[in-house]
């Protein structure tokens, strides 16, 4: 594992999957390689979308993850190798504040 800078700002990230089982992949994988605090699943979501110059309707899955910004470089780069989309959503949103008992624990959950 290669050292990574400190934690200083945090950020939630949202990702689309077409099933749970990928979404749960993706963030077991970015769990054990402390990419990440959490990751929630948001489990048969409707979206509907431009594709390929049509509109387009599936049934998915969202995932929401928290972590460092400085991280965010690493999970994306994970997220295309492991996401069955040619193009997965991966859009990064910043946590602005938060409880400090909370952050500090995510700020740890991050840090090796």
């Amino acid at each position: 594992m290669t050292k990574r800078t400190e934690c200083n700002s945090f950020i939630l990230i949202l990702t689309s999957t077409p099933n749970e089982n990928e979404a749960l992949s993706i963030v077991q994988i970015l769990l054990e390689k402390k990419l990440i605090a959490c990751g929630k699943i948001l489990k048969d979501v409707t979206s509907r979308y431009w594709w390929q110059g049509k509109i387009e309707e599936a049934r998915e899955f969202i995932v929401i993850l928290k972590t460092c910004q400085e991280r965010f470089k690493e999970i994306h780069e994970t997220i295309q190798r492991v996401h069955s989309y040619q193009v997965p959503e991966l859009i990064a949103i910043p946590i602005l504040d938060g409880a400090p008992s909370y952050l500090a624990w995510l700020k740890d959950a991050v840090t090796p």
